[in-house]
């Protein structure tokens, strides 16, 4: 289920934002670089990656559902004390999608979410008090949820006490393949240096197969190829340098796509320079 379509229930979108605001905050002081969100029954639900300045700190967070979609990016905005003033959060065309802004309640911290037309989306401030591993969520006045932290794991808690969510800190889950009739046997990417990579692939029936370059934001940079491929074991050369060139250096995503249902992604590193490559 996608938790951020308009169909998503409130109460789930809202332990979602409690569980990311504290995976944040657990961030800056451990350096996690990857949190993994589970329902009760242990189902995957996405996956949010830190990205961090060269001072350690904490810049950004990059939230993706399950099978590995982008889906929003959040800048994290610091006041002139370090700490935290606001975050804004963008799709993937970079388009502003929530702010969330933070402020206190008395004794209590509290943060308010909302959308580009300045709509709440939790029906009002969420507040929430407790050090250490324990702490109380509250909106107008009475309790909603209960969080605690468990080695690196966090769990959400209903006001009664009942397991609703949990998080697990940079322990990510095993990568799955999506299973399908045309589905491949064998997928792999390997990388041969100088920005050359090999796909390899064991088609069980003849498909069409493309080969789409992503950026981490979610947008498609270049499609590599698209073409009906043979059954069987097919390997295909790629030189970014030559097919992009001028591409910039860091990390990209292969999407790996048969009769245009996408069955692989993977990451690669692209190295620039100031010639491009």
């Amino acid at each position: 289920m996608n938790l951020f379509s308009k169909r998503s229930v409130k109460k789930r979108t809202l332990f979602v934002g409690i569980l990311i605001f504290f995976s944040m905050a657990f961030s800056e002081s451990d350096k996690i670089k990857r949190a993994d969100f589970y329902d009760a029954s242990g189902n995957h639900l996405m996956y949010v990656e830190f990205v961090y300045d060269n001072k350690g700190n904490n810049t950004e967070r990059n939230v993706y559902m399950s099978d590995g979609v982008f889906k929003r990016r959040t800048v994290l905005i610091n006041n002139s004390s370090g700490n935290r003033e606001k975050e804004v959060s963008y799709d993937f065309n970079d388009d502003t999608s929530f702010v969330t802004t933070f402020g206190k309640d008395g004794d209590k911290t509290k943060f308010t979410v909302r959308d580009q037309f300045k709509v709440e989306q939790f029906g009002g401030d969420i507040s929430y008090s407790g050090s250490g591993d324990n702490y109380d969520f509250f909106q107008k006045g009475s309790l909603i949820n209960k969080m605690k932290y468990s080695g690196k794991r966090i769990e959400v808690m209903d006001k009664a006490g009942a397991l609703a969510y949990y998080v697990e800190l940079d322990n990510p889950p095993p990568i799955k393949v999506l299973k399908r009739k045309m589905s491949p046997s064998q997928m792999s990417i390997q990388q041969r240096g100088d920005n050359r990579f090999v796909l390899h692939l064991n088609l069980n029936l003849p498909s069409m197969v493309s080969c789409e370059l992503i950026s981490l934001s979610g947008k498609k940079v270049a499609t590599l190829f698209s073409r009906n491929v043979v059954a069987g074991k097919i390997s295909e050369s790629i030189n970014l340098s030559s097919a992009i060139p001028g591409l910039a250096g860091g990390v990209y995503l292969i999407d790996m796509s048969i009769d245009g249902k996408r069955i692989y992604r993977d990451k690669i590193l692209v190295n620039g320079s100031g010639k491009g490559f």
